[in-house]
């Protein structure tokens, strides 16, 4: 059969499955005989003879000076951004604390969308002029999206966005200011994309998405990182698998600047999955020949939550010809390499990019990974892409009183030592402990030396936990510690709730009475909610006189730091009024009981600060 190439002869299509090669202007997505997807395949020959060797090596660093290696005819409808030239850096620091000598960190997030999307979207965009859309359809969870619409805007054309249900709103927000039609479907990434899929059919628009030309643009990580290493592949590279892509257009990009004698070698790929979405890790590393389904996937690596990983089959063959592997991450490991980035090298990425330091260090743990080896770790998206998974694991700014007393107060307790612990499981205590050795446990464990009266607190607050049944953890402590140093300084309670009751069934709407002190006057009122929690919430609102003070709870979430069906909660709200909003927070075994807390609290906390304002 013979080649269809492109005009510029250097690139044909040709199906993974069965071979198959195809005009791009029939298709450039799926194999028109068996439904397979397509890839690039070059003519070497003809690639070397449109390199200019000296200028690649001595021109700066920019994802368009590759050129020559994308499957691109008329360099007149390039659609550039200024995508790629990311900065890539040794990370001393990081190195240090994990017992490396050579890491290095490039950072995609970086990109003018905040993602390593960037550079398959200047290849997609500029395929999609030279082919003549008339629009373009894309399915995403976020991250392709935004990359996707920018690119199309830059480019003239209307874009249609699908992306599943629950798609964070950063995300979101970029692709419908970039102009984009989103629309949200109430299904996976799968649904999502065989929807898009459709409609591009359907419609006659271009289909953007994880095919071959993407593919192509994303090699350029690839480039760069081999030539910022000074023209030397590492020894290991870590990427985030989400449909593979990405991953596995890394391997190609370093095979072929080894195939043109740039580099002397590959490096390993170790693609990195949520525990929650293991669609290809297990699978590869057992030696099987496919992916695994994963029904509705639900990691905090929102962006690389897939159900049908698109590319598997390229990412599994990427794993085999680099002898790599495949790794999962658990969310907490994830979240917390979020905050280890962030601190060590003022690095903020989204948690989807940081599993990658999670799966490093734990590679070093298990041996598998070697000190001197040379480390590269691609980092795929911004931190404000998605900031919900990390909030939940960083400490709320403490609210204090305008005076310097109450600002010692935080600072004398390091509030924000306490909280840069991670979550610990076990137990502290089991039975209610003198001052004594309360006192003696903070000092060993936090290092803190409380004053009478708080130290009285926090033991109150233990015997609370323990009367609920509760074995007192680690975690919890910092919870206890925390709410300690948030009440201190505060005037006397305007509203107080004294005590409740919640009766409810499984087919019965939960009913609750709760009596509350407000202004050292007691009320008693009923009300019935959707929840036991919506129950009492409405119950005090509706005891609070009616000429009373008001205001609006806006947001409530809801966070556990460790597993099992005792664990403590802590619940934050966001309460407002016309003037003022201030988040509160409080913990217990009970959600009800930490709901009342975080509810009084910002009440209170609103009422003084409208009340001071009254009288300044």
């Amino acid at each position: 059969m013979q080649s269809r190439q492109s005009d510029n002869n250097h690139y044909s299509l040709r199906c993974l499955q069965c071979g198959a090669e195809h005009d791009e202007r029939e298709t450039c997505t799926f194999c028109t005989k068996c439904s397979g997807q397509l890839e690039v395949a070059f003519n070497y020959e003809g690639l070397t003879q449109k390199l200019n060797f000296h200028l690649l090596k001595s021109s700066p660093i920019s994802a368009i000076k590759y050129l020559p290696f994308f499957p691109i005819g008329d360099y007149s409808k390039i659609v550039t951004l200024s995508e790629g030239n990311t900065g890539m850096f040794r990370a001393a620091k990081l190195g240090k604390m994990l017992g490396i000598r050579n890491l290095y960190i490039k950072n995609e997030a970086v990109n003018p969308t905040g993602c390593f999307k960037d550079r398959g979207s200047m290849v997609e965009l500029t395929k999609a002029l030279e082919l003549g859309a008339k629009a373009v359809c894309v399915a995403s969870t976020g991250n392709m999206a935004a990359s996707v619409s920018a690119y199309s805007a830059r480019a003239g054309l209307p874009c249609y966005v699908f992306v599943p249900d629950g798609t964070p709103t950063a995300k979101l927000s970029q692709s419908l200011a970039y102009g984009s039609r989103v629309i949200m479907v109430r299904g996976s990434y799968g649904d999502t994309s065989r929807l898009a899929a459709q409609v591009s059919r359907e419609k006659g628009f271009y289909l953007a998405g994880d095919y071959a030309f993407r593919f192509e643009g994303q090699k350029s990580i690839a480039f760069e990182a081999a030539e910022q290493l000074g023209w030397h592949a590492p020894d290991k590279v870590f990427y985030p698998l989400g449909c593979g892509t990405n991953a596995a257009a890394g391997i190609k990009g370093f095979s072929e600047f080894f195939e043109l004698g740039l580099i002397e070698g590959l490096p390993q790929l170790i693609g990195v999955q949520p525990e929650k979405a293991d669609t290809m890790v297990s699978a590869f590393n057992a030696g099987e020949k496919t992916y695994r389904y994963v029904e509705n996937p639900a990691s905090v690596a929102s962006a690389v939550s897939i159900d049908r990983p698109l590319d598997w089959f390229r990412a599994f063959r990427a794993m085999g010809q680099s002898r790599g592997r495949g790794m999962l991450l658990d969310d907490a490991s994830s979240l917390e390499a979020v905050k280890t980035l962030a601190k060590a090298e003022s690095v903020f990425v989204e948690p989807s990019s940081a599993m990658v330091l999670g799966a490093l260090s734990k590679s070093l743990g298990e041996g598998s990974t070697d000190a001197d080896e040379t480390v590269l770790l691609v980092l795929t998206g911004s931190g404000l892409k998605d900031t919900k998974g990390i909030l939940t694991v960083l400490p709320s700014p403490p609210s204090v009183n305008p005076e310097a007393s109450a600002v010692m107060r935080f600072l004398d307790y390091a509030y924000y030592d306490i909280h840069a612990e991670p979550a610990v499981s076990a137990a502290a205590f089991t039975a209610l402990p003198s001052k004594s050795e309360l006192g003696v446990f903070l000092r060993k464990s936090f290092g803190l030396e409380l004053d009478k009266d708080d130290l009285e607190k926090v033991g109150a607050m233990i015997d609370q936990f323990l009367a609920k049944g509760k074995t007192v953890t680690g975690s919890d402590m910092k919870y206890i510690l925390s709410t300690i140093m948030r009440e201190g300084g505060k005037s006397t309670k305007t509203l107080e709730v004294i005590d409740f009751t919640v009766s409810t069934g499984k087919n019965v709407q939960p009913e609750a009475r709760v009596i509350v002190r407000y202004s050292d006057k007691k009320h008693e009122a009923g009300a019935i909610g959707v929840g036991p929690v919506d129950a009492v919430l409405r119950a005090i609102r509706e005891a609070i006189p009616a000429d009373a003070f008001k205001c609006s709870l806006d947001d409530y979430r809801v966070n556990i730091d460790t597993g099992g069906s005792n664990a403590a909660v802590q619940v934050s709200m966001e309460m407002r009024t016309q003037k003022n909003t201030v988040t509160a927070e409080a913990a217990s075994p009970d959600i009800i009981v930490a709901s009342i807390r975080a509810f009084e609290d910002g009440f209170n906390r609103l009422y003084e600060l409208e009340n001071r304002k009254k009288s300044e």
